[in-house]
């Protein structure tokens, strides 16, 4: 009886321990699946990322290459066009280049103004003048200034205009010394205050159009002017002029509603750079008057701050400085053309 107990008892357990691998199972399954599902889900995140990863690589790889290729490119389109001036100039006694540096200006004796395209250099203007061309300016980057000698005392400027193909007449100045010429136009891009200079060997004038394009004479005390430059915004005309041998620089201010001129001296030996914004560059020079070393003047404080000496003396017209106030010397007129004498104008 025991024995049969016993039995029952441990077939009973051999069931129960049957029975339970039959409720496990299903659980252990789905515990895999979970785990496989999951092992699968970040498998594809990493591929992926990796996959994502590798474009933005490549994008960046791609986008920086095209970045040095435009850079290139335009490094070889200026020392191209740099070249084309550098020939033009070794043919035509006028040369100038337009302010985006994309055109070039040139006139010969035969009186003809050309405009190149420096990048394709192809001819996109051309047109004969009545007089002898003398004087070459960019008053934009489709405009240029004409200056013509008529003789007899007598100064035309016109204008001549890239986009229309067409010239206009400015302003006719006669009663000056039969060796008078234009030496320099200066004038500001947002209030349209133009200064035209005009001198010989000894003597100069100068005339100011007004921001409605009325023409005055300006008046600086008979000083013998020998280069000007306005400031952007157009209140401050700054010059050189020369006396007794020694260049000097100053400035001239004009009195509201009046035609009262105030001359003010910056310093003396020195000459005239040019206005870079508001501000002004000026040079000392030695006594072949020949600049050594640029400064640049701060109206509002009336202090000049050194900025650089010169590795080699050059005449101050000659120096150039960029809009972030870089100094370089050229071997010619950055922007307009000077007589040729021995002044510093």
């Amino acid at each position: 009886m025991e024995t049969n107990r016993v039995q029952s008892r441990s077939a009973a357990q051999t069931r129960g321990r049957r029975g339970t691998p039959t409720n496990v199972r299903p659980s252990r399954h789905i515990g895999r699946r979970l785990l496989m599902v999951a092992a699968l889900i970040a498998l594809l995140e990493f591929l992926f990322f990796q996959h994502y990863n590798s474009l933005l690589t490549g994008a960046g790889h791609h986008s920086h290459k095209v970045s040095e290729k435009i850079i290139h490119q335009e490094q070889t389109e200026a020392q191209l066009a740099a070249l084309r001036v550098a020939a033009l100039r070794k043919s035509y006694p006028l040369v100038v280049e337009s302010p985006n540096h994309q055109y070039a200006a040139y006139a010969g004796s035969d009186n003809v103004l050309h405009m190149v395209n420096l990048k394709t250099n192809k001819s996109v203007f051309s047109s004969a003048f009545p007089n002898t061309v003398t004087y070459l300016r960019w008053l934009r980057n489709d405009e240029v200034f004409v200056g013509e000698n008529a003789g007899n005392g007598q100064l035309v400027l016109e204008t001549a205009n890239l986009l229309s193909g067409g010239t206009r007449l400015i302003q006719t100045f006669a009663g000056l010394s039969p060796t008078a010429n234009f030496v320099k136009i200066t004038d500001s891009p947002y209030t349209n205050d133009t200064y035209v200079l005009i001198a010989d060997s000894s003597s100069s004038v100068v005339y100011h159009y007004d921001t409605d394009g009325n023409l005055f004479q300006t008046h600086f005390g008979g000083l013998d002017i020998r280069n000007i430059s306005v400031s952007q915004t157009g209140d401050i005309l700054y010059f050189e002029d020369y006396a007794g041998g020694t260049f000097n620089v100053g400035y001239l201010t004009q009195s509201p509603h009046l035609n009262h001129w105030s001359v003010h001296l910056i310093q003396t030996n020195a000459g005239l750079i040019g206005c870079v914004g508001n501000t002004f560059y000026y040079a000392d020079v030695n006594s072949q008057g020949l600049a050594t070393s640029v400064f640049k003047y701060n109206l509002a404080t009336a202090q000049s701050t050194f900025v650089a000496n010169l590795k080699n003396p050059v005449v101050a017209r000659d120096i150039d400085v960029s809009a972030n106030g870089s100094i370089r010397a050229l071997k010619g007129p950055a922007h307009y053309a000077i007589l040729n004498n021995n002044t510093n104008a």
